[in-house]
């Protein structure tokens, strides 16, 4: 009776004396035609062997399929194969259930990597800002150094005023990477936004190099920046992050 619930007949008349290949089994999983010849169930009447066959597809009475896992075991009477009997199980809502599991796997799985991806970039970011951290505490700690150290920048009204706006440029973008270090979950949740506005880069690069001079000097190193090609005296773009890029 269960057999007949799941193929979709009412009653073993509607079976008996049918070619059950015919009737459940013409059609193979991909769609291509089973032939009787290849078909377990008859190989295990023809060669007196069980089949075990465990991922196959029936078809029942209103044309639809069930995936089945069966066995074939042949029947003897004399000494001679009388018929086959067949043994199956629906494993559909299992197979529902296996693809549903590797599914959430692999949904699991790209989550994973996001948050490997979005750690490594939290990661890349706070070492970013450390090192630019460093930069403007250092010109603000060797202007500051000059200042206190050298009589002749304050005798000089023209290099007193230079180093107290560098120390003052210095202390700005200092606030401004603080800012963005405050603003980390603007980055984690993708809202990070660049501005265009008008912005001097001369004067930008100018900063910049101010800012780095002390850091520079205290290695040995001589920067000077010049330029070598004509270039716009103001552009659109994001000074807060164009500075970024010039000091990293």
């Amino acid at each position: 009776p269960e057999g007949l619930r799941l193929l979709g007949y009412v009653s073993e008349a509607d079976l008996l004396g049918k070619h059950m290949h015919r009737l459940i089994h013409h059609t193979r999983l991909d769609g291509s035609r089973h032939e009787v010849g290849d078909c377990p169930i008859f190989l295990a009447g023809r060669e007196g062997r069980s089949q075990l066959v465990d991922h196959d597809v029936f078809w029942r009475a209103d044309g639809t399929a069930i995936q089945v896992e069966y066995r074939a075991y042949p029947q003897f009477e004399g000494g001679l194969i009388v018929g086959v009997v067949v043994m199956f199980t629906d494993i559909t809502a299992q197979l529902e259930l296996e693809r549903a599991a590797t599914e959430a796997s692999e949904r699991l799985e790209k989550a994973l990597v996001q948050a490997e991806s979005a750690n490594r970039a939290k990661s890349e970011f706070l070492a970013n800002m450390s090192h630019e951290i460093r930069t403007p505490l250092t010109a603000i700690l060797g202007y500051a150094d000059v200042l206190r150290d050298d009589p002749e920048v304050a005798a000089n009204p023209a290099r007193l005023r230079q180093s107290l706006e560098t120390i003052r440029a210095a202390g700005q973008h200092l606030m401004t990477i603080i800012n963005d270090v405050l603003d980390l979950s603007k980055i984690e949740a993708g809202k990070m936004t660049v501005e265009q506005v008008e912005t001097s880069l001369m004067e930008l690069v100018l900063e910049v190099e101010g800012l780095m001079k002390p850091r520079s000097r205290a290695k040995g190193v001589e920067l000077n920046a010049a330029l070598l090609t004509p270039m716009p005296d103001r552009i659109q773009s994001d000074p807060t992050r164009l500075r970024q890029i010039l000091v990293n």
